[in-house]
């Protein structure tokens, strides 16, 4: 029952994924799935170049529930949303905070693996929590990210 919500989810968590697409995937055997291929263990390259991890066995369970072959298309973390948008891809299995702004672009499912922002300092260093870092001090987050809003907002002068 869990599995089928979680496909129910990602399968309606488009801007206009409906019958019709639904209608569309089936026929095409195929499901495109955006998948940020760069946060190992989560999604990565293998060895040999093939994509792996949890997002990418999501992605798997979600083609298979729906007896379509899997796609996966590598999207970064500026082309996720626009992929999804202009129809390149059917559906995001990646790392993506639901907020307002996305909300009037894009509808989500429930998340299927919930994490948390965390700093990552020199031991050590005097840093214990986000309210230790002062002026100027070197901070290092993505473009575009729950963390680099975060950032701006608790840490604005770091």
């Amino acid at each position: 029952m869990r599995l089928l919500a979680l496909i129910a989810g990602l399968v309606f968590a488009t801007p206009a994924l409906g019958v019709d697409d639904l209608d569309r995937i089936l026929g095409q055997g195929v499901l495109r799935a955006g998948v940020c291929l760069t946060a190992d263990p989560v999604a990565f390259h293998d060895t040999t170049g093939a994509p792996r991890g949890f997002d990418v066995d999501v992605a798997q369970l979600l083609a298979d529930q729906l007896g379509v072959q899997l796609e996966i298309v590598e999207v970064t973390v500026p082309t996720r949303v626009p992929d999804l948008l202009s129809g390149a891809i059917d559906v995001i299995i990646c790392n993506l905070t639901a907020n307002a702004e996305r909300a009037k672009l894009i509808n989500f499912s429930f998340p299927y693996l919930r994490t948390g922002l965390r700093l990552l300092v020199r031991r050590g260093g005097g840093i214990d929590r986000i309210d230790d870092l002062g002026p100027e001090t070197p901070i290092v987050v993505h473009r575009s990210t729950t963390g680099e809003a975060l950032a701006i907002d608790r840490a604005p002068d770091a």
